[in-house]
């Protein structure tokens, strides 16, 4: 019903704009030339000029206009049929009629009264009977009875045409197939034509679809083959040596079993090392040289490992008999620069089978054919025949436990492995090495317990062992007189312990033993370790009073005392530092009494903290106040609830 309103309303309105524009264009034409229509009444008549869009008109030129316009939708049902006959009789001037009627209910430019009597003209001049009734109003739209039996139809149109879609037309007594137009007809093939197109281009797309698939897995399989192969040719199968002896001594090994160097693990190592047929004469030769130097490693090289199937140790020998293009010569009798190739390649392949990537794998001349004292991250002394006398692996990003191997270097005096991933415990072997000098394991991860045999290194200047869960007690370390630099900071799992016999270390420049459980007092001699220039003892458990003894050591540049359970006052005797810099006390709460005003004579002075000393007493000297005016004092901090300040830095957050 709404549909065919619609649909009408929609007819009436356009015929009443072409009604208005007949009219517009008529008035037009007789402004411009008025004595071609002379029989022609003016609309200006009804219109006035001033408002040309005015439609307003009287009684007689209405019923003129409704009697054209009925005469017109005669004319155009008569040509395109009725809108709609499913609401309607047939008869399309009805509908037409009705609806046109509809439409002067919308027709503003009319009053009520003309209203009624156009819409009554309406209904006797293109015969509606009933449409109206005598007021000129509507009558009711079709019954209750008349919608029902409406629904219930389409209802069975629609079930009938999903019976024709899902079965097919039912052709029966009861049930005969509608013959079907040729329109309707065309229609339908074309329909089964598209849907019978749509399912084969569907189909051809999923077999492209499978088809690009299997292209992707065969390139993706084909590229994985050619990647094997080439790892293959590269890492295995044995190339020509790039070069002879460094001295032009004819090669002693096989010229099928030797390659150019890498640094990789040597796979054509664990190959040609796997059972004794493919031992050559010179792996036998280098593998006597060093038992022979070191009977150790008789074990090492002949026992299983976890890189392939050889230990490091045996990957190394192979390494140096079948790649190394340099080719050390047993013959010349240089046993000791057979072992340190030796044991330099070993530590290549120790640190290389952990899979923490390390700088040694990146380097770019480790295990090339030249001199190993040309090899990144190695010092050597030339004076004492090309022998590695410093390694340096600080921050290397080494993980995995320390190769006992080192030992082999017996020429060590400098190992540093500072800021690495080391882990386990310090291997006992390095204990045997009494040349060395320094020894950096800072900040790692190590464990085990404190080594008693560290006494052997009695030429040791430099021991940092900071950062590390070693265990146990500190030994009696009196004997280590050269020691230089001795740090040992934040092992917490170190035993509560004495603080050790250092009276013997007359050239002591650096001493940290900062949070380690030290117990006991500070003893008096550190005042006679004269070339002092660092001592931290700070957040331990040390008691007692501060030594006054500690201002004869003019060469202090720092001394920290903070988080100690020292008490008593602060000595006058400090003052006599006159190179100190940092003066930290803070949070030692029973340090007590005034601070002296000796110690503005610290001139170099650049940190003093008693804060958190809440037993001082008295007022900041004025010694130090001028000090910290003058910016040479940067940082000058106390408890001012207890210690009267105004040049203090705490003082400016709250009132002494």
């Amino acid at each position: 019903y709404l549909y065919d309103y619609l649909s009408h309303r929609s007819l009436i309105t356009i015929t009443l704009t072409i009604k208005q524009q007949q009219t517009r264009s008529r008035r037009s034409e007789e402004r411009m030339n008025p004595s071609a229509v002379p029989n022609i009444p003016s609309r200006s008549d009804r219109v006035p000029e001033e408002d040309p869009d005015d439609l307003s008109m009287d009684e007689s030129g209405a019923f003129a206009e409704i009697d054209a316009l009925a005469e017109d939708v005669r004319t155009k049902q008569s040509v395109y049929g009725p809108c709609s006959t499913s609401s309607y009789p047939a008869d399309a001037g009805s509908s037409s009629a009705h609806h046109l009627a509809a439409g002067l209910d919308d027709a503003h430019i009319l009053d009520e009264d003309m209203k009624k009597k156009l819409a009554v003209r309406t209904s006797a001049a293109i015969s509606l009977p009933g449409a109206f009734d005598s007021d000129g109003r509507l009558l009711p739209k079709p019954s209750q009875e008349i919608l029902l039996q409406r629904a219930r139809d389409r209802k069975e149109e629609k079930k009938r045409r999903q019976n024709m879609e899902n079965d097919g037309p039912k052709i029966g007594p009861d049930n005969e197939e509608e013959p079907l137009d040729g329109l309707q007809l065309r229609m339908n093939e074309f329909i089964d034509f598209t849907n019978k197109e749509d399912e084969e281009a569907q189909k051809e797309r999923k077999k492209q679809q499978r088809r690009r698939l299997c292209r992707i897995v065969a390139l993706c399989v084909i590229l994985g083959l050619v990647v094997s192969i080439v790892v293959i040719v590269v890492g295995v199968v044995p190339g020509t040596t790039g070069g002879g002896d460094h001295d032009g001594a004819a090669s002693r090994s096989s010229p099928t079993k030797t390659r150019a160097p890498t640094n990789r693990i040597g796979l054509t190592s664990c190959i040609y090392c796997t059972n004794e047929t493919d031992q050559s004469e010179r792996y036998h030769e280098l593998r006597a040289a060093i038992v022979s130097e070191h009977p150790e490693m008789e074990i090492s090289i002949d026992s299983p490992g976890t890189i392939g199937k050889n230990s490091p140790a045996r990957i190394s020998l192979c390494w140096l008999v079948y790649e190394d293009a340099f080719k050390v010569d047993v013959t010349r009798g240089d046993m000791y620069q057979v072992v340190q190739r030796f044991a330099l390649s070993l530590i290549f392949y120790h640190f290389q089978g952990n899979r923490q990537a390390n700088t040694l794998e990146t380097s770019t001349n480790w295990l090339k054919p030249v001199h190993e004292c040309e090899w990144d991250f190695l010092v050597c002394d030339a004076d004492a025949g090309n022998k590695v006398e410093r390694l340096e692996l600080d921050t290397k990003f080494l993980s995995g436990t320390i190769p006992s191997e080192l030992s082999l270097l017996t020429q060590l005096v400098h190992i540093g492995m500072e800021e690495n991933l080391l882990t386990g415990p310090i291997p006992s072997e390095l204990w045997t090495m009494t040349k060395l000098e320094l020894l950096n394991l800072n900040r790692n991860q190590l464990t085990g317990t404190f080594p008693n045999e560290l006494t052997n290194l009695t030429g040791l200047k430099q021991l940092n062992l900071g950062g590390s869960s070693l265990s146990g007690t500190i030994p009696d370390l009196s004997a280590l007189t050269n020691m230089e630099s001795f740090v040992l900071f934040q092992m917490t799992s170190v035993a509560r312990g004495p603080f050790p016999n250092i009276s013997g270390w007359t050239n002591l420049g650096d001493f940290l033993l900062s949070g380690i459980d030290i117990t006991g007092t500070l003893p008096t001699y550190i005042g006679s370790l004269s070339k002092l220039k660092d001592f931290d003892v700070g957040d331990t458990w040390l008691t007692g009073t501060i030594p006054s003894e500690l201002g004869s050591l003019v060469n202090l540049e720092r001394l920290d005392l903070k988080l100690d359970r020292l008490s008593g006052s602060i000595p006058s005797e400090l003052g006599n530092l006159t190179g100190l810099s940092i003066l930290n006390l803070q949070e030692s709460p029973f340090i007590s009494g005034a601070i002296p005003s000796e110690l503005g004579r610290l001139s170099n002075l650049e940190l003093f903290d008693v804060s958190s000393c809440w037993s001082l007493t008295g007022a900041m000297p004025a010694e130090l106040c001028a000090l910290r005016r003058a910016q040479s004092l940067k940082m000058l901090a106390v408890e001012c609830e207890v210690v009267v300040c105004d040049c203090c830095d705490l003082c400016a957050r709250g009132t002494p």
